[in-house]
Formats: structure tokens, C-alpha cells, sequence
């Protein structure tokens, strides 16, 4: 790369974050580099893996860092690390079990090159064997909500250093909590109507994925992010509708769990069985509405285990970012 063309944008640096993610880490450093004039900088954060991830990175010219082994191993603290090891202009944010898509990466530059209010920029993520769609709208841009954000993102320095960088403390949703920041800073996120990435990690909507993710403790983030919003009412309400608990499911449940509490009080179960045929009405047309009765069943207990991990989460203190920072290891 010559003086001229770097100087012609700004510098650019990514960040991976991985585990145990052998399978991929190859192909998604080969992506990365195969955009090698658009990117100065490259770091993976391996999060303790007990795979061959960190040995395949050493093939690639990138320096990588490891949380060590008994660290909050998360996303969010990897993200945060590899934010502070890196000095671009922009920050590429992209996980372990992706893979870059040519074509996507120039054009988010110069996206959030030409309009200072944009903090981020992401694209459409495919699974792996999809078709690769082309918006009929060509490059186009779509200002997004905090909830539509993950996986991929293209994000302004200046802006994080604004708002803030990654919470380290969190389980999960750091993503949205930070979109959550920028945008009470005037910033907002869009997403370029192209591919942007492949997903080779796309979870599967069962049950055991959903009993997996809670053994990972990723219901929690709710509850943390609501403890870290708690004084700004609009912006929690906000976060909550877009985990499903908007003013109605907050509503059904505070009936639910007044009518316990009558029960408790009382011994009066007629309240109790109003409010479990009222769920059973509600169970019924959301099938209805799905076409399947096992996606609202699936839809029902993802709620319920949002509902626990805000309550559990919101016991827990943040750490300390610091301690974070030292938790870290030069690897390569």
C-alpha cells in the first residue's frame, strides 16, 4: 500500500474475536486479507481456546492476544481488549465463526467516511450454502434499530471514544447496549443492503440451543443492561421492546405474578386459572400466527428465560475493566 492511497482513508484495523473456532479461523483471516488494501491492522482475541484456533492464527501476519484461562471469557471482554489493542480510525468487529465478504468492506468505509453521525456500519449476514442476495436497492443504506445490530460491524473510533467502548461486563447483547450509548450521543448505525459476511455459527431455534445459551449465562446480559440503563426510562423501555417485553408482556406478566401472589395470600385459585387460559389463548394464536405450534412454544420459553436472566442479572456488579486489561497475554 503506498503513502498516497493510505493517507486517501482512514486507517482501518480488525478485530476477531474467537474460541475454539478451528474449523473457521482460517477462512475468515483469508477473507480478511483478501481485502488486505483496505485493512492496516489485524488482532485476534482468543478466548482461552482448547482447539488449534490460536496455532492457525500464528500462519496469518496478525497479533494475537489471549484472555487467560478463569477471565470473564465473553465476547464483550474480547471485544473490549482488542478495541484497546488496536489504533485505526475505524474498527472492524467481526466473530470467529464468519467469513468476509468481498465487496461489502469499501463501501461501508466510505459510508461512514461521508457522514460523521454514523458510528457503525454492518451488511447482511448469510448462512453458510445460501444464496448471496442483492438488494434491489443496490448499495443502498438502512438506518437501524439497536436490535438489528451484531456479528459484523464497521465502527468509528472517534464515536466509542465518545460513547464508550464495549462493556467488558457483559454476557451478552454488548452490541446493542453500545448502539444503546450512540445514539444518546446523536450517533446512529446503518447496514448496506449487501452481503457482508457469512455466519458458519447460526444457532439452531430449539430447545437444547436455548438450554445451551442459558448454562452460557447469556440470559443474563439482559439483566445487566438493565441495571446499567435503569436511570434513563426511555432507553430502558426501548431495550426491553426489543427483547419482547414491550408494554403488554410486562403487563401480562406483572398479572401472572399478582395472581401468585393471591394465590399465596388468599388460597384463591380461581385468579390463577384465569391467567394460565389467558396464557394458553395467548400460546394458541401466536401458533396461529407462526403457522407452528412449536415455534410458540420455542417463542414462550425464550421469553421466560429473558424474564429470569433480567432478573438475575441485575444483581450482578460490573467488573473491573482494568483487571480485564490485565488479564491479558501476547500470544504472537
Amino acid at each position: 500500500m503506498t503513502n498516497e492511497t493510505r493517507q486517501a482513508r482512514p486507517k482501518v484495523s480488525a478485530v476477531v474475536i474467537a474460541r475454539n473456532e478451528a474449523a473457521t479461523i482460517g477462512a475468515l483471516l483469508r477473507s480478511i486479507f483478501a481485502e488486505r488494501h483496505l485493512v492496516d491492522q489485524v488482532v485476534v482475541v482468543d478466548s482461552a481456546s482448547m482447539d488449534a484456533t490460536v496455532e492457525l492464527s500464528r500462519g496469518f501476519p496478525v497479533e494475537i492476544v489471549r484472555l487467560r484461562p478463569g477471565s470473564r471469557l465473553t465476547a464483550a471482554a474480547a471485544r473490549y481488549v482488542g478495541f484497546h489493542r488496536t489504533d485505526g480510525d475505524l474498527v472492524l468487529f467481526v466473530d470467529g465463526d464468519m467469513e468476509l465478504e468481498r465487496g461489502w468492506l469499501g463501501p461501508a468505509i466510505q459510508a461512514i467516511a461521508a457522514d460523521e453521525r454514523i458510528a457503525g456500519v454492518t451488511g447482511i449476514v448469510v448462512g453458510p450454502g445460501e444464496g448471496r442476495p442483492q438488494s434491489s436497492r443496490g448499495s443502498s443504506v438502512t438506518r437501524l434499530t439497536c436490535r438489528d445490530v451484531g456479528g459484523i460491524g464497521l465502527y468509528r473510533r472517534a464515536a466509542m471514544d465518545r460513547a464508550g467502548t464495549f462493556d467488558p461486563s457483559l454476557f451478552s447483547d454488548e452490541e446493542p447496549e453500545l448502539c444503546l450509548r450512540l445514539e444518546r450521543r446523536g450517533f446512529h448505525l446503518v447496514r448496506l443492503e449487501v452481503p457482508a459476511a457469512i455466519h458458519h455459527g447460526v444457532a439452531p431455534r430449539t430447545f437444547a440451543a436455548l438450554r445451551a445459551r442459558r448454562r452460557r449465562r447469556l440470559f443474563l446480559g439482559y439483566g445487566q443492561i438493565v441495571r446499567a440503563h435503569r436511570s434513563s426510562g426511555r432507553v430502558l423501555f426501548r431495550y426491553l421492546r426489543f427483547r419482547g417485553y414491550g408494554v403488554a408482556p410486562v403487563l401480562f406478566v406483572a398479572a401472572g405474578l399478582g395472581c401468585v401472589i393471591w394465590l399465596g395470600v388468599d388460597g384463591d385459585r380461581r385468579p390463577l386459572g384465569v391467567w394460565g387460559g389467558a396464557l394458553a389463548v395467548t400460546v394458541c394464536l401466536d401458533a396461529i400466527r407462526k403457522r407452528s405450534l412449536y415455534h410458540a412454544f420455542y417463542s414462550l420459553v425464550n421469553r421466560g428465560f429473558i424474564l429470569e436472566g433480567i432478573v438475575r442479572g441485575l444483581t450482578l456488579p460490573p467488573v473491573d475493566a482494568e483487571d480485564v486489561l490485565a488479564r491479558v497475554e501476547r500470544v504472537a
